[in-house]
């Protein structure tokens, strides 16, 4: 399970997340192009417009029938000082893939149980 560990400072948390993976997959019988993935803040599992964009990496296409593991790495972000809170991860978000089923591009990477406040 990766960790989220934070720190107050100004009102705000200076966190740092280790560690988390996630999978791309192509299932389909064409390769895939290249595309992006964002990872955001969010107080819950669900990405919303209150989300904070944190960090955004570019991936090489994928072959058809193929999947990459992918390890989230060490992310270094500043966010409100919430309450808990979920480190989401958005493939492909701007559609550069044409995909079947466009739905299954987001999911949560990693929880946050607590966080201390100042």
């Amino acid at each position: 399970m990766p960790k989220v560990r934070c720190k107050p400072e100004n009102g705000m948390l200076d966190c740092t997340l280790h560690g988390g993976a996630f999978v791309s997959e192509n299932d389909g019988d064409a390769a895939a192009g290249p595309f992006e993935t964002t990872f955001w803040w969010s107080q819950d599992q669900v990405l919303d417009a209150s989300d904070l964009p944190m960090r955004t990496k570019a991936y090489p296409g994928l072959a058809p029938h193929s999947f990459r593991a992918t390890g989230v790495g060490k992310l270094v972000f500043t966010v409100p000082a919430w309450t808990g809170g979920w480190v989401i991860a958005v493939v492909d978000g701007a559609n550069a893939v044409v995909e079947i089923d466009e739905t299954n591009n987001v999911f949560p990477v990693a929880p946050v149980v607590s966080l201390p406040s100042d």
